[in-house]
């Protein structure tokens, strides 16, 4: 087996789950050749430029690490003919998701389990594969925690209703806690102050030098790694209660939600902490996150599935 990953460079200087991936299978031996699933500024992979690598470097399988990807000049078929079969992963559902893409897979790993539940009894394999932290980069560093509250990511969300929901929401934590060190980091902030794009070394040094970090997500929002990556590094962190974090956390007491209460009292329940039980909690957090959502969890069940595939 001869495994070409495609994909793109988010989360590359940050250790996402897509580079984490590779990397985890690069680790074990697998024979897995990572390049570029297309051209910036487009989703279309240039199909013809496909098949004549498959057949010049005899891959056989082809894993497609990038929600928005479609084949542009060949199909599922004609991948077939070249001599290798289709893996597609689905790390933006149910936001990327349409019915129309599993005519270019022969499997499909999604990160949303409500879109799971809709295709697991269709008409190719389907699995899912969550988020995780990755050890080896997502560590306690061990550092003064001068940040009280973190934030990552746009402050408008092209898929969010309305758009400016993490806007608004921050708009009341600066309100109600105007005292607090409080961190922005991002784009599309409108009028709040934001701290800019950070990555690599600096991203894990800021998430160390902070005590919560809010993960502000809708309803049916997916499951995002920066959540995962901040646990592990003995971060805790709230986010929206809803059912995909049921689904994954069962009643784990340690990860903050809002929805049930509201933000602003989610913060103060953690913030309010002593200082030895917050270091209490950010320890637990840490060694729960590493025991079970470790990019090496997530690959133990990718590769037990896509073994059974044949």
């Amino acid at each position: 087996m001869k495994i070409l990953y495609l994909t793109d460079q988010y989360g590359a200087h940050n250790r996402g789950t897509k580079p984490s991936i590779f990397l985890e299978m690069k680790r074990r031996g697998f024979d897995i050749v990572k390049a570029p699933v297309h051209s910036a500024g487009t989703n279309k992979i240039n199909g013809p430029a496909l098949l004549a690598k498959i057949r010049a470097e005899g891959f056989t399988w082809v894993w497609i690490a990038h929600s928005w990807s479609q084949f542009h000049g060949c199909t599922l078929e004609d991948i077939h003919d070249a001599g290798a079969k289709v893996l597609g992963f689905g790390f933006s559902d149910p936001y990327a998701w349409i019915p129309t893409k599993l005519n270019q897979y022969d499997a499909y790993a999604t990160n949303h389990y409500g879109t799971y539940n809709t295709l697991k009894n269709g008409s190719i394999p389907v699995t899912t594969i969550i988020t995780a932290g990755d050890s080896s980069y997502h560590q306690d560093l061990g550092l003064d925690r001068d940040i009280d509250i973190l934030v990552f990511g746009l402050g408008s969300h092209l898929r969010f209703t309305p758009r400016n929901y993490r806007i608004s929401l921050m708009t009341g934590i600066l309100e109600r806690f105007p005292d607090l060190n409080i961190q922005i980091y991002g784009q599309k902030w409108g009028d709040i102050p934001v701290k800019g794009y950070v990555k690599g070394d600096q991203f894990r040094t800021i998430i160390n030098r902070s005590r919560l970090a809010l993960d502000l997500q809708q309803p049916h929002a997916p499951l995002a790694h920066r959540m995962f990556e901040c646990m592990m590094c003995g971060t805790p962190v709230i986010t929206r209660e809803r059912p995909e974090i049921e689904c994954l956390f069962g009643d784990w007491p340690l990860l903050g939600q809002y929805g049930g209460i509201s933000l602003e009292d989610a913060v103060t329940s953690i913030l309010d902490l002593p200082p030895d039980s917050w270091c209490a909690l950010s320890n637990d957090i840490k060694e729960y996150t590493l025991a079970q959502h470790d990019i090496g969890n997530r690959v133990d069940s990718l590769i037990e599935w896509f073994r059974e595939l044949g």
